[in-house]
């Protein structure tokens, strides 16, 4: 109390003191500057590993239009080069109506991939001051099941949403149940709500209407808001097709432990968890079923219990084993970032072991530390050896998409393309088996044109490693 009051007279001497000085002084104001969100990342170029001015060249409607139309890439490279691109710090495309259009694009790409955490980063350092950006903090904070939070910037600012459902929503989360309620009954009056939100969301402010109310099952497709409530109010909810990012909630422990791996694995897939993760969770139970799932699962804990062995001919065993289970799913870079380290200590025999070890540890981040002790096994024709190499002087291959890699890596690189050029190949890119060699060698030269040579390498690595497991 007395060090308050003693804070108060010193402010008030101050404020004399101040006056005496001169009392025609002008206190001016300046407004806060705004922030260019475009431009807004939460890594550096150096660690995304693309150059600062890679977006400098293209338009921003454009560069929106070819990031959303990403599809659900099975090739990991590029799902991680995309994440990377959109929480990089880079000089922001030209053009825009708005400083916030590509950072829309990016919050969505995201959410689209599971990186929640990511997203709430980027929207951290950004100006949450329009309406597109609310609608993304919003969805970000309840995804983060963090509601008190998701409407905070609503409270200062109402006019950054006009959606009815989430001005009801905070202002019960705000426990202004009158304003929540005057408001439902308007929207229900004018129908500016579907019956089926406004019984869920009269349940939702006042639950004992559930004896009364039959509600509509809430759809695995429905806004996160929807899902959200039904949460709150435990309703039953569809396990599958859910929007990635709702997935998290399902890594609770008081979760089942089916339910989190089917959600840890899709997690896994996208980048958007770790893959220790996913082998940590694989180790709490006992596989009791059959199906892929399950043999990824029975897979991990043998191989894991035959490394500890030491015995290199039940390794390999478990190895070929585990690998076509991984493979099953499109998950051998999941299996590789789990495993390689281990196996590379591993002096396996027979061609079949040692080729399942090598293509394990070439798709891992330290492909060229783990093959050290495996290079006179490399054969020095084959264009995944040229590729670790990068020397593509010599290099047979086998079949097109070899062909095509290696045709890429070969051609002398021309002007460098613009980042809408790479991100509209890459829309065109298919997996496996299915690429198509020439959209391929299109995509590996324009990677390898705008200064991103490791992409380029990883993706080649990926793409004949999966091709040859699927021969």
């Amino acid at each position: 109390m007395y060090r308050f009051i003693s804070l108060i007279k010193i402010a008030l001497l101050c404020l004399a003191l101040g006056s005496g000085v001169s009392s025609a002084q002008s206190i001016s104001v300046e407004p806060v500057p705004e922030i260019d969100g475009n431009l807004v990342g939460i890594i550096s170029p150096i660690q995304a590993g693309i150059p600062k001015d890679f977006l400098e060249s293209s338009e921003e409607a454009a560069l929106v239009t070819a990031l959303l139309k990403q599809p659900d890439h099975h090739f990991f490279t590029l799902r991680k080069f995309i994440q990377r691109l959109s929480l990089a710090e880079l000089k922001g495309p030209q053009g825009g109506k708005t400083k916030s259009g590509f950072l829309a694009a990016r919050l969505d790409f995201l959410l689209s991939q599971g990186a929640v955490d990511e997203a709430d980063a980027l929207l951290q350092k950004a100006q949450v001051d329009t309406a597109p950006l609310f609608q993304r903090w919003f969805e970000v904070q309840l995804y983060l099941e963090d509601p008190i939070n998701a409407c905070a910037p609503l409270q200062l600012r109402p006019e950054l949403s006009d959606a009815i459902d989430v001005s009801i929503y905070c202002h019960a989360i705000n426990k202004d149940w009158f304003a929540a309620e005057l408001l439902l009954v308007n929207a229900l009056e004018l129908d500016r709500i579907s019956k089926s939100t406004g019984d869920l969301l009269s349940v939702f402010l006042e639950p004992e209407l559930l004896d009364e109310i039959v509600l509509d099952p809430v759809p695995s497709s429905a806004a996160i808001l929807a899902l959200t409530i039904a949460e709150a109010l435990d309703l039953p909810r569809q396990s599958s097709n859910l929007p990635i990012s709702f997935l998290h909630r399902d890594l609770s422990e008081n979760i089942g432990w089916l339910p989190r791996l089917r959600a840890a694995e899709r997690l896994t897939r996208t980048g958007a968890l770790a893959p220790r993760y996913l082998s940590e969770l694989y180790a709490e139970g006992v596989a009791s079923a059959s199906g892929a799932l399950w043999d990824r699962v029975r897979g991990t804990d043998n191989l894991k219990a035959a490394l500890a062995t030491n015995d290199n001919q039940l390794i390999c065993k478990e190895l070929l084993k585990t690998l076509t289970a991984f493979h099953t799913d499109a998950m051998v870079p999941i299996f590789s970032r789990i495993f390689a380290e281990e196996l590379a200590l591993h002096p396996l025999a027979g061609t079949e072991c040692i080729g399942a070890q090598i293509f394990t540890i070439l798709l891992h981040p330290k492909r060229s530390v783990l093959l050290f002790d495996l290079a006179a096994e490399l054969d020095d024709k084959d264009i995944l050896t040229a590729l670790v190499r990068e020397d593509f002087e010599k290099t047979a291959t086998n079949g097109p998409l070899e062909k095509a890699v290696r045709a890429a890596f070969r051609t002398p690189l021309s002007s460098k393309p613009k980042a809408v050029d790479i991100l509209t190949a890459t829309v065109e890119l298919q997996e496996g088996r299915n690429s198509d060699p020439r959209q391929l060698q299109k995509t590996l030269t324009l990677l390898r044109a705008a200064e991103l040579e490791e992409v380029a390498i990883n993706l080649a690595l990926e793409v004949v490693v999966l091709d040859r497991l699927d021969l």
